[in-house]
């Protein structure tokens, strides 16, 4: 349905009696119409207000039809122009044509129809034009809208890419950092741990044959006390190399086959001195059924006994430490051989 302002008229003769009878007719037909007697007075209706049509006589003093129809199109090109003539040419009409007319009519009007009928069209032709404008106006804004938007976004991708570049960059130099702090600690521990297990070692050997020669009871509890702390601070060495090969990932544990009941009696032998030093009695025993035969590190083993016992004689203040080795059974499982 057209609007009220699609259905503005603009007769342009300097015939008054045409003016009128064109009026008459398109007012019957609903349209809004306003009359001008000439060119000029045409183009200052048209500064003024809007119109779809524009009708308009080709013979006019001062402006002719063609003249204002090119004006038209020039400043208002959504507004559509018929042309009428009470003579008759083909190069005129083909003229006006070219220019941008919508039609082209003469005058007498023998069927006055053929003038609503025309009007009608270009109106819905105006009307259509100007609707696709509007859409087009409103494509291209949303287009720089879309294209603001894309513009916004693509900026803080940018921005937290950067971002993200930048706290990579940070975490591989802190992680190099890291790991560089790592690989000196493992050396410094590394070297202290054998610039200190040479002499102690030496220092073990020789207690050893000390206490072979003749000594009496003093003299070989306090050998004695000395050896024991000596394979402590080995130990202790052998430990802190452990842990930095763990760090480094850099352990791995032998398996070869030995005697669960050595291992056993070793280190509890290894511990009786400190148990007797404070007063208590260190028992093992590994129960009939348990397997001693094994495959596995038994240097491995050997350390997490020595820890263990150790950590009992250490926190145990009066009485015994108990060592007993038994072979546990785990529901829906093997029997395991502990």
């Amino acid at each position: 349905m057209a609007m009220a302002e699609d259905m503005r008229i603009l007769i342009v003769d300097d015939e008054e009696t045409v003016r009128n009878v064109l009026s008459q007719v398109l007012e019957a037909d609903g349209f809004e119409v306003k009359e001008a007697a000439s060119g000029e007075e045409a183009l200052e209706f048209l500064k003024k207000e809007p119109f779809s049509l524009v009708i308009t006589d080709i013979a006019m003093p001062r402006m002719t039809g063609i003249e204002l129809l090119e004006k038209i199109k020039q400043l208002y090109p959504a507004t559509e122009v018929i042309i009428i003539s009470s003579h008759a040419s083909l190069d005129t009409a083909i003229t006006a044509i070219r220019h941008g007319a919508y039609d082209y009519l003469f005058k007498p009007f023998e069927d006055i129809g053929l003038i609503s009928a025309a009007a009608a069209r270009a109106v819905e032709k105006s009307r259509l034009i100007s609707e696709n404008q509007k859409l087009l106006e409103e494509l291209e804004r949303e287009k720089e809208e879309l294209e603001g938007r894309m513009a916004e976004r693509t900026a803080k991708l940018k921005k937290i890419n950067a971002q993200l570049m930048r706290e990579i960059k940070e975490r591989i130099r802190a992680q190099d950092t890291a790991e560089a702090a790592n690989l000196a600690k493992s050396e410094f521990l590394a070297s202290m741990s054998h610039e200190i297990r040479s002499p102690m070692t030496a220092v073990v050997g020789m207690t050893d044959l000390l206490l072979e020669t003749p000594l009496n009871f003093d003299q070989k509890r306090f050998l004695g006390a000395i050896q024991s702390s000596g394979e402590n601070l080995l130990q202790l060495i052998n430990d802190i190399l452990d842990l930095s090969k763990v760090e480094a990932g850099q352990i791995e544990l032998e398996k070869t086959p030995f005697d669960l009941m050595e291992v056993i009696k070793n280190t509890c032998e290894a511990q009786a001195f400190h148990a007797q030093d404070k007063g208590l009695e260190l028992v093992w025993w590994v129960r009939p059924e348990v397997e001693t035969h094994l495959l596995g590190d038994t240097v491995r083993l050997g350390q997490i006994l020595t820890n263990l016992i150790g950590n009992a004689v250490k926190f145990t203040k009066t009485g015994e430490v108990f060592v007993k080795v038994k072979q546990q059974e785990i529901p829906g499982k093997q029997k395991q051989k502990v």
